[in-house]
């Protein structure tokens, strides 16, 4: 038996939130992977080893268009008792920007 209009019309909602919901599951981890190296790599705890997911931009390109990036917060140490605040920045699965605000501030563009 074929699907009628109003089954496909109820299906590709689903399908499209299925989608859009796997999608950024993978953005998620490679945001936290990346995070992850980046404070060991400056010999820095990354706290609760989970990232917060904060708003997404809208951003003009170089050649004009609009694009999504999706930021995410996190929290880190250098000694494991002060608690600093670090944020990072995708546009799709490509890491833009991480921003690690401890005592000296820390700003990387990708």
């Amino acid at each position: 038996m074929m699907p009628n209009i109003y089954e496909l019309a109820l299906l590709i909602p689903v399908v499209l939130i299925g989608i859009f919901w796997w999608k950024r599951s993978e953005q998620y981890t490679r945001a936290l992977n990346f995070a992850r190296e980046h404070c060991d790599e400056r010999k820095l705890q990354l706290l609760d080893e989970t990232l917060i997911f904060s708003q997404y931009q809208l951003k003009h390109g170089k050649t004009g268009h609009l694009y999504l990036l999706s930021v995410y917060s996190f929290d880190f140490s250098a000694d494991g008792e002060t608690r600093h605040s670090g944020e990072i920045t995708l546009r799709g699965h490509q890491i833009r920007r991480i921003l690690l605000a401890g005592p000296q501030m820390e700003i990387c563009d990708f």
